[in-house]
């Protein structure tokens, strides 16, 4: 599991490149619509996974494997629908987006949507 964390030194550019040829295109995708998601969301490296805070509380990351990409979503409990969240935990929800087939895309910027607004709303960010 080491080799699929982001390695001292290394770049998100890099550890992308590291993922199963298949899967770039979803962690490129993912990121992209992360970065848009909000004007100031910061992309850094945290628990050894690319991580997306607005300021300064995190909000999503990024862990792939070998058939599909996690988005973490880490207030996604308090979301309340859509299905594509996944996980019981008593905060954090994930995204699972597997390589094949196109991905829901307009569901996953609706997530990212509902979660930038519900962090504004709360001033968390």
């Amino acid at each position: 599991m080491g080799e699929r964390k982001v390695q001292d030194g290394e770049s998100i550019d890099a550890w992308i490149l590291r993922a199963p040829t298949d899967l770039q295109p979803v962690l490129h995708g993912l990121r992209e619509r992360v970065l848009a998601s909000a004007p100031g969301m910061v992309e850094s490296v945290k628990w050894r996974h690319p991580y997306y805070s607005l300021n300064g509380e995190g909000l999503f990351s990024l862990m792939w494997f070998t058939a599909h990409v996690n988005l973490e979503v880490w207030h996604g409990a308090h979301l309340g629908g859509p299905d594509l969240l996944q996980g019981s935990g008593k905060h954090a929800r994930h995204v699972k987006v597997h390589a094949n087939g196109q991905p829901p895309w307009s569901a996953i910027e609706a997530i990212l949507a509902a979660a930038c607004e519900r962090a504004a709303a709360s001033g968390e960010a």
